[in-house]
């Protein structure tokens, strides 16, 4: 029994002088335990052996002492270490340079062929905010095994290994973590399992080595980034089970040229595949309902596109810089093709586009030889009753009866344009469509408008008047801003919202808001600073002195007013203007050059503008004074109207009031005469002429009414002007010419019944 506990006493004191050389002998490392990360971490080298010989030598010695002094403490410590050292001697045999445990269930192992095997039951678990165990190694791990056991990989957990060539991924393994491959660059190939149906952002991204993916059947979506910048990447095979292919998910892959997308697609995010320079076909299968911003951009060998039937918008920039694109088929189904979706694709002469297009932004296919085939004489793009652009210098432009909508930015930064007469038919004004026309003074927009885009007349600083037509119920954000000339406008009963800035940077000092409105937005009034030519956008946000809100009680307008500290006034305290018909004139003779004047009790201050017939008339064809309100109509564009009865309505800030002018027609001119002329003939009668213009019933023609030798009948030269309603000493004279002519028929007719009678 002494015997055998001596032999006992004497293996422990050889595992404790085992324990001993490992802290005897540091620089051979010969072997050691630490804990680290998530897990123990156990490190063999070459140096193992020499470092156990140099302690074995005095362990007898050790253990006969231990015996005597009967040291059972120390034995059961040395008795452990032994176990250790046992473990490093056979992973050391085995060629395992490091290993250790990784969360709960799982260890690893980095052997000296420079092999990471992950092995165990359940997911990668690492301690929050510390490094995989292994992370030191990655300069010696070539190739990394996942057991079939493990269920996850964890995010960017191998990531930035570039000395990574080869990944075999265990059939147990259902999600592949963010970025867990980011960045591998010596990667060359990678199959998914089937049993994976998540990968996450950015897991292969900028593996630029990579040249052959084989994708799990069960996989669901293609995140973001997922295979961004792959740019060795050859092919792609996108499986049944995906139904997103997420934004950036290809782009860059350069080398990519072949690309198939299966049926169960129904989402294309923004870049997908852009950059991908080498693509030279895509099919995109009906399946895919959007398709995104970018999407296949700059990809400069792409031939050849065939488009889903289900998408309804072809977004910006979808196809820009396709430079081999020669043609393209927009589907049935799509409404809008919105801004550079094909821009720069030098090579695209052959578009066809469907009728159910509506809305094409004016850049969509700039830069291609398609768009300069649709530039008219006059320097206007038209597609489907759209005005895409104009590009020319006149300062005049008169848009064509077909056009219903005005494209984004058409006459955009057009510093020549003065006028533009816009057709009947309009219904849509794109946002930018005329911003910075710096010299438009003079538009019309028509009363089927119901849409102005955000920004559309911005910069417009010599823009003085402009009426919104009923049918808008949206002021857009930045709509007039810097209009530095606006000093009037009225506001639609239909509107319901002011977007911020609409009206920022005017030349409002005041404004009516219907009860209709039910949001101000930010800034939207009273404000003004920088210029706009300067930069419009970058505001000093200086109230306007003495801004005036005009409106009613508890309603939108006084809130507004109150929260920007403006003046605000109740438009049922103000008295409703009445049209004073003693003064007013009720007929216009065209040609007359007397112009007609309106008398209005309505407040001179409050006077905002006069409608003809509801269409805004333009401030250079009236004066108006004050008294209360003295408006007087230029003749000159009186004798533009049409002969009858027009309405006339003055608006106020508070109300509008309606009288009728009517316009006569000039009553002198030419046609038969049956007055008496000037004339010779035999015994008295003859023929004769008579000289005037217009339609009066003297003028020149055949004279049958008798005369004696040469008689003066009544001449007219010039231009005669029928009675204006109120002019008394007109008709006085009327009636005597009438009399007259009266007299001398009777006269006549007395001496020629006396000459039948002799």
């Amino acid at each position: 029994m002494k015997d055998g506990g001596t032999l006992e006493m004497k293996k422990k004191f050889l595992a404790l002088a085992l324990s001993m050389a490992l802290v005897l002998y540091p620089s051979a490392g010969t072997a050691f335990a630490a804990e680290e990360g998530t897990g123990a971490v156990t490190e063999v080298n070459e140096e193992t052996s020499e470092g156990i010989d140099a302690v074995t030598e005095g362990a007898e010695d050790s253990a006969e002492n231990a015996e005597e002094e009967n040291t059972a403490a120390a034995v059961d410590a040395a008795a452990e270490e032994s176990d250790t050292a046992g473990d490093v001697a056979e992973k050391a045999a085995d060629g395992i340079i490091a290993s250790g445990d990784f969360g709960e269930n799982l260890t690893w192992e980095v052997s000296e062929d420079g092999v990471l095997t992950i092995s165990g039951d359940g997911e990668m678990n690492p301690e929050p905010g510390e490094a995989e165990p292994w992370f030191r190694y990655n300069p010696e791990i070539k190739s990394l095994v996942i057991e079939d056991g493990v269920t996850s990989i964890t995010a960017s957990s191998f990531s930035m290994n570039s000395n990574l060539e080869s990944i075999k991924i265990g059939n147990t393994v259902t999600c592949i973590d963010a970025y867990a491959f980011d960045l591998c660059t010596g990667l060359k190939e990678i199959v998914i399992p089937d049993s994976v149906t998540t990968i996450g952002e950015g897991a292969f991204r900028t593996c630029e080595n990579l040249t052959d993916i084989t994708l799990s059947k069960n996989l669901e979506n293609i995140e973001n980034n997922t295979f961004s910048n792959c740019s060795s990447l050859t092919g792609i095979v996108i499986p049944g089970s995906v139904e997103n292919i997420g934004e950036y998910a290809f782009y860059g892959c350069e080398a990519l040229s072949a690309v198939t997308i299966s049926d169960s697609v129904t989402s294309i995010g923004n870049s997908a595949f852009a950059s991908c320079y080498n693509l030279n076909e895509i099919v995109v299968p009906n399946s895919v309902e959007n398709i995104g911003r970018n999407a296949f951009a700059y990809c400069e060998n792409l031939e050849k596109v065939t488009l889903s039937d289900n998408i309804t918008s072809i977004a910006p920039n979808t196809f820009a810089g396709c430079t081999s694109l020669t043609e393209i088929v927009i589907p049935e189904a799509v409404t809008t093709i919105e801004s550079e979706s094909f821009y720069g694709c030098s090579s695209l002469s052959d578009v066809t586009i469907p009728a159910s297009v509506t809305n094409i932004a004016s850049d969509a296919f700039e830069g291609t030889p398609w768009f300069e085939d649709h530039t008219d004489e006059n320097g206007l793009v038209i597609v489907n009753n759209i005005l895409l652009q104009y590009i020319g210098d006149a300062e005049s432009v008169v848009i064509p009866d077909t056009v219903t909508t005005i494209a984004d930015n058409a006459f955009s930064g057009n510093t020549n344009l003065k006028k533009v007469t816009l057709p009947d038919g309009l219904t849509s004004i794109g946002w930018s469509a005329f911003e910075d026309c710096t010299a438009l003074t003079d538009i019309n927009i028509p009363e089927n408008v119901s849409g102005i885009g955000s920004a559309a007349f911005a910069g417009c600083d010599s823009l003085a008047d402009v009426t919104i037509p009923d049918n808008v119920t949206t002021i857009q954000y930045a709509t007039f801003y810097g209009c530095n000339s606006l000093t009037s406008v009225e506001i639609p009963s239909n509107v319901t919202s002011i977007g911020s800035r609409a009206f920022y940077d005017s030349g409002l000092t005041g404004v009516t808001i219907p009860n209709s409105v039910t949001e101000i937005d930010q800034y939207a009034l009273g404000y003004y600073g920088v210029e706009h030519g300067e930069g419009w956008g970058i505001e000093q946000l200086t109230p306007v002195e003495n801004f005036t809100i005009y409106g009613y009680v508890d309603t939108t307008a006084q809130t507004y007013a109150t929260d920007n500290v403006f003046n605000f006034v109740d438009l049922e305290t103000l008295p409703e203007p009445e049209i004073l018909p003693e003064r007013t004139d009720e007929t216009y003779v065209i040609g007359s050059g007397t112009g007609a004047v309106i008398y209005c009790t309505g407040e001179f201050d409050d006077f905002i503008s006069v409608e003809m017939d509801g269409v805004l008339v333009d401030p250079s064809n009236y004066t108006v004074e004050e008294g209360s309100t003295v408006l007087t109509f230029a003749s000159s564009y009186l004798d533009t109207l049409s002969v009858g009865r027009h309405e006339v309505t003055l608006n106020y800030i508070n109300d509008s009031i309606s009288t009728t002018l009517t316009i006569l027609e000039n009553a002198s001119g030419t046609g038969d005469n049956t007055n008496p002329g000037t004339g010779t003939g035999d015994n008295g009668s003859g023929t004769g002429t008579n000289t005037g213009s217009g339609n009066n019933t003297s003028g020149s023609g055949t004279n049958t009414t008798a005369g004696s030798g040469t008689s003066n009948g009544s001449s007219n030269k010039g231009t005669a002007n029928s009675v204006k309603t109120g002019d008394n000493a007109n008709v006085a004279l009327w009636i005597l010419l009438a009399a007259g002519s009266v007299c001398a028929g009777a006269a006549a007719f007395g001496m020629r019944r006396r000459e039948l009678i002799k």
